[in-house]
């Protein structure tokens, strides 16, 4: 695929290749203001507006912040600035049980998992395990990483596999944080697949996020990804200047974490945008700020 450079006209002109939000475009993407915004702010995907997916008794809305108060939305247009790459989280006890603490071992990568705390009920939860001595594990041996493994009685994964994405709608300045759940990571991974087959990149284009309502035990709604458009050339280059400041904000965030994940060698989360790597060193791009 050959670079984006960067326009080299001035920065007022340039805005003129950036559809207006009127025109299908995205506030953040257009207004000067923001980067300046994301950089005060520095926040830190947990930080942001949480972009929920409703139960399965209830409607098909997502239920968006806004400064004039909330509204509902059957799908909603987005830009993906960050995809942490896959995750997984193990409780070996739940809130039903009056355990409202943090998981019990969690993988930033998919690959390595802590146990955080109360190694014990880890041990506890899985004869499998036997005596549990260790604090981490590869999540490829780990018994509750396989099918089956439920605590809950269920045809499913006791370590639960997430994704996290952090996305700019029309409407906002500021991203929301999306987290992609187990039932939801076919149609996302589908996605992918099938904008890597038309040479598209999941941070160059637009995404429409739906709901499809799914019967289960209890029945529940995924996700749905729809390519909409390519991001134009200056929206791409704009996106990765905000998703930089994201990546140095979960950088400070980590660097100030005293767990045992922090120390660990991980492999760094996908950063869904270029970050300007492609643009020469004298060019002209005035940035946003």
């Amino acid at each position: 695929m050959s670079k984006k450079v960067a326009p080299t006209s001035s920065s007022s002109s340039a805005s003129s290749n950036v559809p207006a939000v009127s025109d299908g475009g995205f506030k953040a993407l257009v207004s000067p203001r923001t980067l300046a915004i994301m950089k005060e702010t520095a926040p830190t995907p947990f930080e942001l507006q949480k972009l929920t997916v409703p139960s399965g008794s209830s409607g098909a809305f997502f239920n968006i912040e806004r400064l004039a108060g909330d509204v509902a939305e059957r799908e909603l247009d987005v830009a993906i600035a960050y995809d942490s790459g896959p995750r997984r989280t193990f409780y070996a006890t739940s809130i039903e049980d009056g355990d409202g603490g943090p998981p019990h071992c969690s993988s930033s990568d998919g690959k390595i998992g802590f146990g955080v705390r109360d190694v014990s009920a880890i041990s506890a939860a899985g004869d499998e395990w036997g005596s549990l001595t260790k604090t981490s594990c590869a999540c490829a041996e780990c018994p509750f990483s396989k099918f089956d493994s439920s605590l809950r009685g269920r045809s499913s994964q006791a370590c639960s596999q997430s994704r996290l994405i952090v996305i700019f709608d029309p409407q906002s300045t500021l991203p929301m944080m999306l987290q992609v759940s187990p039932g939801s990571l076919r149609n996302f991974r589908k996605y992918q697949l099938r904008l890597a087959g038309g040479d598209a990149k999941l941070s160059e284009c637009v995404t429409t996020i739906g709901l499809e309502k799914v019967t289960g035990s209890p029945d529940y709604y995924a996700l749905t990804f729809k390519f909409k458009r390519e991001l134009e050339e200056l929206e791409v280059e704009r996106l990765g200047q905000l998703a930089q400041v994201m990546v140095e904000a979960i950088g400070d965030s980590d660097a100030r974490s005293s767990g045992p994940a922090a120390s660990a060698e991980q492999e760094e989360p996908v950063v869904a945008v270029d970050l300007g790597a492609d643009l020469p060193e004298d060019s002209e791009y005035e940035p946003l700020d």
